[in-house]
């Protein structure tokens, strides 16, 4: 079951926009450009930036179902919806679960700290979040994973859909690697840093990451196909 009214669909979409937006500006430093870059290293706010994308897309599908309601105009990017559902809810669950019960902050190096906490080396006094972790870490996430309960046809996901979703993942690991590897860029995320951990757990870290995306995936699917039988009893 989903809610099928297109008005209420394009208003949640605009307040969706509204939030996301505000949270990646909070990442904007105008009068310094070098913070700004290291900031859109993180894969939070690349993350963001891609559920802004498609939720403009559905946005503008919202309102074209308005404009035209006896034309089949609706748009459904069912891969793309499903990949920033995926990418979005493992942004909420690296954070929650592992980096901020560390001391981690995208605006300060803290990875030696990461480093030692995970060793239990040290303990350290966890900061609560601030507003920028609020808005990319928490609420874009509950607001994605909301859109699709409340206003995405359901029984549209493929099989092979999860394998499709670890582009992003795979894709940001990869590049940032290369990025600090080939030009000695800092590490966004000390549990990548291939100069600290080694190549062999930095691959055992990522094959982890794949494993547990995969396995969230495969939820999301099953649980959309249960939606979608329901749907057809009633």
């Amino acid at each position: 079951m989903y809610i099928k009214n297109p008005y209420y669909s394009l208003g949640y979409r605009f307040f969706y926009l509204c939030m996301c937006g505000y949270g990646i500006f909070l990442h904007f430093s105008p009068d310094d450009p070098a913070n700004t870059t290291h900031m859109f290293s993180y894969f939070t706010v690349q993350c963001n930036i891609f559920c802004f994308i498609v939720f403009f897309i559905l946005f503008l599908s919202s309102l074209l179902s308005i404009q035209y309601p006896n034309e089949d105009v609706k748009m459904y990017f069912t891969h793309l919806n499903g990949m920033a559902l995926l990418s979005i809810i493992i942004t909420f669950l690296t954070y929650h679960f592992v980096l901020n019960g560390s001391g981690f902050s995208m605006t300060e190096d803290t990875s030696t700290v990461i480093l030692r906490t995970v060793t239990r080396e040290s303990s350290i006094l966890i900061p609560p979040p601030s507003e920028r972790d609020i808005y990319v870490h928490y609420l874009i996430p509950a607001l994605t994973l909301t859109d699709w309960l409340l206003f995405e046809p359901k029984g549209k996901f493929k099989k092979y859909d999860p394998l499709l979703w670890l582009i992003p993942t795979l894709t940001y690991f990869l590049m940032t690697i290369i990025r600090c590897e080939v030009f000695s860029n800092e590490y966004p995320y000390s549990f990548l840093n291939l100069n600290r951990l080694g190549i062999f757990n930095v691959a055992a870290i990522i094959l982890a990451f794949v494993v547990i995306s995969l396995f969230l995936g495969y939820l999301i699917v099953g649980f959309d196909l249960i939606l979608a039988h329901r749907k057809k009893r009633t």
